[in-house]
């Protein structure tokens, strides 16, 4: 169960995987290796969204990078980096 766990988590996403899982008596909400997929995955997001800030407003203020850093969902920061293709401030 724990293969088709990680091998399963290299396919879908965190939110896809917890569904297609629920149900699982013995496996674990999160292991360490997901948990490590999903801080890098929020890194990445992280990074995304900064470099689009960046490049079209200038560098953020601490209290922006500070809130933006806080944020640990996934489909948050999604939204945020594609509506930055569209903000005007």
């Amino acid at each position: 169960m724990t293969a088709a766990h990680v091998l399963t988590g290299m396919r879908v996403d965190l939110k896809t995987l917890t569904a297609i899982f629920s149900g699982v008596q013995i496996m674990h909400p999160m292991t360490a290796y997901d948990e490590a997929v999903y801080n890098g995955e929020l890194r990445g997001r992280l990074q995304i969204i900064l470099r689009q800030c960046m490049k079209r407003f200038g560098e953020p203020d601490a209290a922006t990078e500070r809130a933006l850093r806080a944020i640990p969902d996934l489909d948050r920061l999604d939204r945020m980096a594609d509506s930055m293709l569209t903000a005007t401030n």
